[in-house]
């Protein structure tokens, strides 16, 4: 397995070299950069920034190419959301149903690294014709008072006191979520990467992975 690995990355903030040492980076819009680089059917494309004025475009034109994988990172909710901007563009669901999203494959990853192994391995799945693996829906167990409708009574302080934390949470997410981002694609970029290029006896079996 060998991957040459391409960062799309049109907002200066995201695009510093020093992030990604040794790696290609192209600082066009994704609709202008994969004209340019060309997606074929040995390409891979993952999108990774939540931003639909980049994302969208870089979907569009992998869905129009033959490139063997599309993958996007998001929740089932904001990949509704893109499917549904993607249909008013004239896709229909034969097309959509190429990207996978929620992006990887199942293997309950949360730190950056280990959504990375998990993205890498769904590409390397499709790459070699693998059966899917199914998503298994979890199940959370509730509290014994919980399940027999028993709820404790809050009073006003601490009815407050869980919104202000609900609000810190929030916050707390979303610079999470923005932080994770770029760590996805240092380790994606970088470390595994690398690690996969130490092998290259497969001349014929080298594919390009696109990730913006």
């Amino acid at each position: 397995m060998r991957y040459d690995v391409t960062v799309i990355a049109p907002r200066s903030a995201f695009a510093a070299e020093g992030r990604f040492p040794g790696v290609t980076m192209m600082t066009q819009w994704p609709a202008a950069a994969l004209a340019a680089f060309g997606l074929d059917r040995r390409s891979a494309l993952v999108s990774l920034t939540h931003d639909p004025k980049i994302d969208d475009p870089a979907l569009a034109s992998a869905l129009r190419s033959d490139a063997f994988y599309i993958g996007a990172l998001g929740s089932r909710k904001t990949h509704a959301a893109r499917l549904a901007r993607l249909r008013e563009q004239g896709f229909g669901d034969a097309e959509l149903a190429r990207i996978h999203a929620p992006v990887g494959l199942p293997i309950g990853a949360v730190a950056p690294a280990e959504i990375a192994v998990s993205i890498l391995a769904e590409i390397t799945q499709a790459l070699r014709g693998a059966p899917l693996l199914r998503r298994q829906t979890q199940i959370f167990l509730k509290e014994p008072r919980e399940r027999l409708g028993i709820r404790p009574k809050l009073g006003p302080v601490h009815q407050r006191s869980m919104i202000l934390k609900t609000c810190l949470v929030a916050a707390q997410d979303f610079a999470h979520r923005i932080a994770r981002q770029i760590k996805i694609l240092r380790y994606l970029a970088n470390g595994l990467v690398a690690i996969s290029c130490r092998q290259s006896n497969l001349p014929d079996r080298l594919h390009r992975q696109h990730l913006l």
